[in-house]
């Protein structure tokens, strides 16, 4: 049985997403796919900031509806801030992806930052890592990343395209995903 799978990494700037077909038995990733939404603040004078926020936030919610759409993923992962917020903007975030995130209509698995950190095998992973692991873990996709200025760098925002891969890997090893995979193998297929 395949289903087809959404990861999200969402983000009021930067929002990753990455979509594939997913073989319930094998658990391989086939087809697999990344994008990236970004925004900016308004330059419009006279322009409350929360107005501006609430443009910004709308726009990733929708750019996650029209994928999770435009796939017809059957279920989605999605790495959720942790709930140990210390400070305003940690709250902010964490409201901001419960916003972004709410209106998903299929199953929804979510994963902490650490668990998608892990599937690198180091749970502080930084930026650069999480992109090497996602080109190393995915050899197929290596062409989907952009460079960054002359050095042949990567560009840092490819960071939330690799988590949302990432987040697909990681919410794979959840108890309520395997219960979810359990259930769905012993359906029988008409």
């Amino acid at each position: 049985m395949q289903l087809k799978v959404i990861g999200i990494d969402p983000g009021f700037r930067n929002t990753g997403i990455a979509t594939a077909t997913l073989d319930l038995h094998s658990e391989e990733l086939r087809d697999i796919k990344v994008k990236l939404s970004r925004t900016k603040a308004t330059k419009e004078k006279n322009k409350y900031k929360s107005h501006d926020d609430l443009r910004c936030a709308k726009q990733q919610a929708d750019f996650v509806q029209n994928e999770i759409i435009r796939h017809g993923a059957d279920l989605a992962f999605a790495e959720m801030p942790s709930g140990g917020a210390r400070s305003s903007r940690a709250t902010w975030a964490l409201g901001l992806a419960v916003g972004i995130l709410t209106p998903i209509n299929i199953p929804l698995f979510s994963v902490t930052p650490r668990n998608v950190k892990l599937v690198t095998g180091d749970p502080n992973a930084e930026k650069e890592a999480m992109i090497k692991w996602a080109i190393n873990k995915d050899t197929y996709l290596s062409g989907w990343l952009e460079y960054s200025g002359d050095a042949k760098k990567w560009s840092p925002r490819n960071e939330h395209m690799a988590d949302a891969l990432a987040t697909i890997h990681a919410g794979l090893n959840t108890p309520e995903y395997q219960a979810y995979a359990s259930l769905m193998s012993s359906v029988p297929i008409k």
